[in-house]
């Protein structure tokens, strides 16, 4: 090719992209402005959910708690939940000691919002009841909205670290469902986290494809300044634009690197990730002298099938929480459930929040300590 023929289409390549960019760029700045202004009606709003600063972006899980942050969790009918984080991250009671000294036996708990307490203060949890019955000491690690992913990298960190006597997993339909996305929906929009994919036929945990800026933009500021338009434009150039402008890009190139193969897809082979989180946590709970302890949560038919290692293994106690629940019933149907599980509000009454309430967490903690003291009867048990 001639210089004079090369100048001439670089010429007109730069003039391609100059008349896109002039088209385009005006209608996708009205586009972020919509959905920011959107955002911003949203924050406005009675809020429900987290209030101040708890938690942080992750490289590895995506999101986690803030060391010795302090918040409420605010539920949809009005109340305001106490939330405190010890140094490491994990849920507390509200009047925890930090310099409390931590007994035996020591039980770790692995979970999504259910196991965590959502819209339950910390210390009428289930956690927290079934540490009462062992007279022992527990680590919360569970976090909303968390999946087998992240449950399975915390395993791989704090069994080895903590070696604790019990692992208490939390088994949900949601949970596998989670560990097989890349993003996971938030009140602000789509958030990165771990997935599983199949990488070279081996089934992989993938880190978040990018770092969200959500949690360190002034969220909070604006949900308590008073609405003005003035409010708006500070809103839109500290918070909006930066959001919308960091989410755009970052999905645009995590797409193209799909379609490149520079990331792999996650997994389909749901039953293949089951069985890969419960071995894998299984071993970790034998290489440490723990019990693993699943807790069936979410569905009926919770047992020992689930893996055929599993179903075979001595060291292992299942828990059919959701049983318990259903148990208590009658008549046995949704709208039972509902009446006696969910959280209500308003009036006329209606559900504002499904996480179990403080009743249902009772009754999870029962159906956890009766499946281990019926363990402790079995010969040779020595849970």
């Amino acid at each position: 090719m001639s210089m004079k023929k090369f100048l001439k289409n670089l010429l007109f390549s730069a003039y391609l992209v100059l008349a896109v960019s002039v088209l385009t760029v005006p209608f996708y700045g009205a586009y972020v402005i919509i959905r920011a202004k959107s955002l911003y009606e949203f924050i406005k709003q009675p809020y429900q959910g987290w209030e101040g600063r708890v938690h942080e972006a992750d490289a590895k899980l995506g999101f986690k708690a803030r060391p010795n942050a302090e918040g409420l969790d605010i539920v949809g009918n009005g109340k305001k939940i106490p939330i405190r984080y010890d140094e490491n991250g994990f849920r507390v009671p509200a009047g925890y000691d930090p310099q409390a000294v931590k007994g035996r036996p020591l039980s770790l708990f692995l979970g999504c919002s259910f196991t965590y307490g959502t819209a339950c203060p910390a210390e009428e949890t289930y956690p927290y009841i079934v540490n009462g019955y062992l007279k022992g000491s527990y680590i919360n690690a569970a976090t909303s909205s968390y999946g087998y992913a992240q449950m399975v990298l915390l395993a791989r960190e704090l069994i080895p670290k903590y070696k604790p006597n019990y692992v208490f997993l939390q088994i949900s339909p949601w949970l596998l469902e989670r560990a097989v996305s890349m993003f996971r929906p938030s009140v602000y929009g789509n958030m990165p986290v771990p997935y599983f994919a199949d990488v070279k036929g081996r089934q992989k945990i993938i880190s978040p494809i990018y770092k969200t800026n959500m949690f360190d933009l002034p969220f909070e500021k604006y949900k308590k300044s008073a609405r003005s338009t003035k409010d708006f434009l500070l809103y839109l150039k500290d918070v909006g634009m930066p959001y919308f402008f960091n989410t755009d890009y970052n999905v645009l190139m995590t797409r193209i690197k799909l379609l490149s193969g520079f990331i792999p897809r996650p997994e389909r082979d749901m039953y293949g990730v089951q069985m890969e989180v419960y071995t894998e946590v299984y071993d970790l709970c034998r290489q440490n002298s723990a019990y693993l302890v699943l807790v069936g949560i979410g569905a009926k038919n919770y047992d020992r099938s689930f893996n055929p290692k599993l179903e075979q293994a001595g060291s292992l106690i299942v828990a059919n929480a959701d049983k318990a629940l259903w148990d208590k019933l009658e008549p046995k149907t949704q709208e039972e459930y509902a009446k006696n599980y969910y959280h209500w509000g308003d009036n006329p009454p209606r559900v504002v929040d499904k996480h179990p309430t403080v009743k249902a967490h009772k009754i999870i903690a029962d159906a956890v300590y009766a499946a281990m003291l019926e363990k402790a009867k079995q010969p040779g048990s020595n849970a």
